[in-house]
This record gives structure tokens, C-alpha cells and sequence, in this order.
């Protein structure tokens, strides 16, 4: 009797194997697909630019009240290695107020590439419009930047808002 009961747990035993290979089949594939996935930060860092600019920028480290007389002081705040960059302070009837820019040249021949459909993939386009107060005013900033593919991702001096 207990060969037979051997023999008619085989199958089963096939079955469970069959069935433990698979599972672990489907979990190393999706372990692999998770690890393998290449993640663009470049949209993550020019946020933080954003805000590490704001910082820079802003009266008495109050976030969102910015100091005009701070603007032209930016690049001690921040390490802008070979990005372009372009700011634009309007007022509410979108009249220019002040503007400053990172490599001006480049930017001005670089961002109408930004907005075709197949932009070079060598730099990645980012573009933000906030409201603030500027000099106890409302105001509008438009921030554009171009980061190069092979850019400084070390985009902070020591010392944050300083």
C-alpha cells in the first residue's frame, strides 16, 4: 500500500515543482525588470534647482518673497557648471520686470530646440512659472533651464541659501 500511495503523489509532486519554478520564475523577472529600469533624475534636479534658486533669492529666508537686489549675486549661490538658464520676473499684466540669464547665447540658441517633439537627447528642458511677491509686489517668474546630458549634477554649494 505505500508504493501505491508513492506512486500517485508523484504527479503532484511534479506539480508543486512545476509550480515553486514558476513563482520564483516570475519573481527574479520582476526583481530584474525593477533593477534593470533606467531612472532619469534630470526632471528631479531641476526642481530642485527651482528651489534652491527660491532659496537663494528670497528675503530673509522667507520662501516666496524674493529680493530683487539678490538676483545678480545668484551665481555665488549656485554652481550652474554648463546649464542655461533663463529668469523672467513679470508683473501681473505680463510686463517684463527683470530678467537674468546663465550662458545667454547658448540658452537663446538652445531653447527653441525645447520645444520640438524630437529635442536632442543630449539636453534635457524644464520650464516653471510661479507666482511670488517680489519687492512687496505680486509677480510672476518664468524659469527655464537646459541641462546638458553629461552636466554637473553637483548643482550645490556648500552651504544651503547662503
Amino acid at each position: 500500500m505505500a508504493e501505491e500511495d508513492i506512486a500517485m503523489e508523484v504527479p503532484q509532486w511534479f506539480l508543486r515543482i512545476s509550480v515553486l519554478i514558476l513563482i520564483l520564475i516570475v519573481i527574479v523577472a520582476g526583481i530584474s525588470l525593477f533593477l534593470s529600469r533606467e531612472i532619469d533624475v534630470k526632471d528631479y534636479e531641476s526642481r530642485l534647482l527651482t528651489y534652491k534658486i527660491y532659496s537663494c533669492l528670497s528675503y530673509d529666508n522667507h520662501f516666496g518673497i524674493i529680493d530683487s537686489s539678490k538676483l545678480d549675486n545668484l551665481e555665488k549661490c549656485v554652481n550652474f557648471g554648463d546649464m542655461q538658464l533663463n529668469i523672467k520676473f513679470l508683473d501681473i499684466k505680463d510686463n517684463q520686470l527683470n530678467e537674468k540669464f546663465v550662458n545667454k547665447d547658448k540658452f537663446n540658441k538652445n531653447w527653441p530646440l525645447c520645444n520640438v517633439k524630437f529635442q536632442n537627447e543630449n539636453e534635457f528642458c524644464y520650464s516653471k512659472r510661479d507666482y511670488l511677491i517680489m519687492d512687496n509686489e505680486p509677480v510672476i517668474l518664468n524659469f527655464s533651464i537646459i541641462i546638458p546630458e553629461q552636466g554637473d549634477l553637483g548643482i550645490f554649494k556648500a552651504g544651503f541659501g547662503t
